[in-house]
C-alpha cells in the first residue's frame, strides 16, 4: 500500500467528514468521539480552521489519491498549567484500521 501522508486541503472536508461520521455515530460502542450526531461540513470545514489558525498540524493519509485517514493536533485543555499539552487525534477509514495508516502519522 503506497500511504502518503500531507497537509489536509478544503478539498478533502467531504472525506473528513465521511471518515469522522463513522466515530461520531458509534459514541455508544466507542470513546473516539464524543459527538453524538456527525457535524456538517461547514462544522468541519470550521473546526480544521480552528486548529490550523492556531499553528497545528491537521493532516491526511491518501492511497492512490484517496483519502483513507487524517488527524489533528489542538490544545488539551485551556488552564494555563496545560499550555504545553496538546492532544492528537487520528481517525482511519472504515475497513482500513490496522494496516498502519495511523502509525504513519507518528513519523510526519
Amino acid at each position: 500500500m503506497g500511504i502518503s501522508i500531507r497537509q489536509s486541503q478544503e478539498t478533502d472536508i467531504a472525506a473528513i467528514a465521511a471518515i469522522y461520521a463513522i466515530y461520531a455515530t458509534s459514541v455508544i460502542a466507542d470513546t473516539a468521539s464524543w459527538d453524538y450526531e456527525p457535524p456538517n461540513l461547514e462544522e468541519i470545514a470550521q473546526r480544521r480552521r480552528d486548529v490550523l489558525s492556531k499553528k497545528f498540524p491537521y493532516l491526511v493519509a491518501c492511497d492512490e489519491g484517496s483519502v483513507m485517514g487524517f488527524a489533528c493536533a489542538s490544545n488539551y485543555r485551556t488552564r494555563v498549567g496545560y499550555r504545553f499539552v496538546v492532544e492528537d487525534s487520528v481517525y482511519v477509514q472504515s475497513g482500513f484500521q490496522g494496516r498502519g495508516i495511523g502509525h504513519n502519522y507518528s513519523t510526519h
